[in-house]
């Protein structure tokens, strides 16, 4: 389905009916897998499809092979779906897992976990994972899953879960962790510039959220106001699930609100439990904003950070 173009759209729409939905869901685990990971693939909002799958997790996760659970938890977290019975069904699988299931698919689950704030709660599982993890030889796992291993640890931590980790594991996780294809976006330059234009001068770019930086390169503070303990996280269309409302030619309803996906949703919960206030601007309200004058983006931009103890460092006339 994610390879077909305009006509994904109108596929995915019948989808996310009820009665399609209960089809799919009655169905395989494997059909189910296949579509939701399609859905996440094409970043769709789905949420008639996920309340069924949800209502039938315990039977789905029982019947499904390691990859099933796997994908199926995997997409649902990246899309921002967190619901707590789904993970405690993903977590009654976690034996069969470790016994059954790919390097890909115990470092998958974990990150799985650690995105959607479901470790803490399903501890004895997620150390379950873990440890088959640490069991495991360190060249069988590609850069990517090294990476997903330390997002991991990270969100463990913050949430009070201790992942023990070999000596090995952990130098693997740190190196992955240092590497990083992200560079500024034009979005990103754009709005550091202006906010330099209206005044505001006290701010880093690319922080670490972590003391020191045990983070490395991965969920770094787009903007960050280090002495407030303020962070500006900009969201750009890789941020936002596309949503499946068909308005009728003529509707003058408005427009459904954006939905940020998980790791968004994540990495926002993750910085609040560091201490950081965290303020998000996404480019859909900056494209309004720039229809404004040059007085109404500062005034935007005076308020939405002086709410947070944010001012003005240079005065501009």
């Amino acid at each position: 389905m994610a390879t077909l173009g305009e006509e994904a759209g109108t596929l995915a729409r019948e989808i996310n009916t009820v009665e399609t939905s209960q089809k799919i869901v009655n169905g395989t685990p494997q059909n189910i897998a296949n579509t939701i990971w399609a859905m996440q693939q094409m970043k769709l909002a789905c949420p008639e499809f996920v309340a069924e799958i949800i209502r039938d997790a315990d039977r789905i996760m029982a019947n499904g092979n390691p990859q099933h659970v796997s994908n199926i938890a995997y997409a649902l977290a990246d899309l921002g779906y967190f619901d707590k019975s789904l993970f405690v069904a993903v977590a009654g699988q976690a034996e069969r897992i470790t016994r059954h299931g790919t390097d890909q698919c115990l470092c998958n689950l974990l990150w799985t976990f650690a995105v959607a704030g479901r470790l803490k709660e399903n501890e004895e599982a997620v150390k379950v994972l873990w440890r088959e993890v640490n069991k495991r030889d360190e060249d069988r796992f590609s850069f990517e899953e090294w990476q997903q291993l330390k997002i991991a640890s990270l969100f463990a931590g913050c949430e009070g879960v201790d992942l023990a980790k070999s000596e090995g594991h952990q130098q693997k996780m740190d190196e992955a962790s240092l590497l990083s294809i992200s560079g500024s976006s034009r979005f990103e330059d754009e709005i550091v510039k202006e906010l330099k234009s209206f005044g505001f001068e006290g701010f880093t770019r690319e922080v670490f959220p972590f003391p020191g930086d045990e983070g490395g390169e991965l969920l770094k503070i787009d903007i960050a106001f280090e002495k407030e303990r303020v962070a500006l996280e900009l969201d750009g269309p890789t941020h936002f699930l596309t949503t499946l409302v068909r308005r009728k030619k003529g509707d003058e309803k408005e427009k459904p609100k954006p939905i940020r996906d998980g790791p968004t949703k994540a990495k926002t919960r993750l910085m609040k439990k560091l201490g950081w206030q965290v303020s998000r601007h996404s480019y859909l309200n900056n494209r309004k904003l720039n229809t404004g004058s040059e007085e109404v983006r500062k005034n935007f931009w005076v308020k939405k950070l002086g709410k947070l103890g944010v001012e003005k460092t240079t005065t501009k006339t």
